[in-house]
């Protein structure tokens, strides 16, 4: 089943055959259940929180900001220096 709307803006929810056959030539459109852009914001965070980023790639970490890989460092309890380039903080991790 899937939820469409008319073209006065009445809504109704078909299967996608009768959509198809019946209702898409009749300038019915489908409204898919998209996320909020804060309901997308939201997950993006938590999916930066969960990141675990010993698992990624040498190159996946070069995209990572060092701010987040030191965050990480910091979490697990590894100590770096301060002033540790991007390239140490990723031996770090995949060390």
């Amino acid at each position: 089943m899937i939820n469409i709307v008319g073209p006065k803006g009445q809504r109704m929810r078909v299967t996608e055959r009768a959509y198809n056959e019946l209702y898409k030539d009749k300038g019915y459109k489908s409204v898919s259940d998209k996320p909020t852009v804060k309901e997308v914001q939201q997950a993006e965070v938590e999916a930066e929180e969960a990141a675990d980023y010993s698992a990624q790639t040498e190159a996946a970490l070069k995209r990572v900001k060092n701010e987040k890989l030191s965050a990480f460092l910091d979490e697990k309890g590894v100590e770096y220096q301060e002033d540790a380039t991007k390239k140490d903080l990723i031996a770090l991790i995949k060390g």
